[in-house]
């Protein structure tokens, strides 16, 4: 059987939306049940808050962010609790601003 692209795409479109949402809640899974002081590479951090490493690496060097993280030798690693709390504190919850 012979399909179009356009059909392909139509078709692979919502498997692939499935296994993102069924990705997406196993990660949620995992990190509910991790403990929150393991640290985590700039990689993984960056990945976590869903920026690029990057990014990440320019915050730090600037202090843009009061993002707290951890030095071991060269290495900066960051506590999964201090990641959440940085998540937490950029949560804006006043939808009724004016411009």
């Amino acid at each position: 059987m012979k399909i179009s692209f356009r059909h392909f795409i139509c078709l692979y479109s919502p498997i692939n939306r499935a296994i993102q949402t069924n990705e997406d809640q196993m990660k949620e899974n995992i990190i509910e049940h991790l403990n929150p002081n393991i640290l985590m590479n700039r990689k993984d951090a960056a990945e976590f808050l869903g920026v690029a490493e990057s990014t990440l690496a320019y915050w730090k060097c600037v202090g843009r962010y009061n993002l707290k993280y951890v030095k071991i030798g060269r290495l900066v690693k960051y506590r999964i609790r201090d990641l959440e709390d940085f998540i937490e504190k950029g949560l804006n919850f006043n939808n009724n601003r004016t411009l």
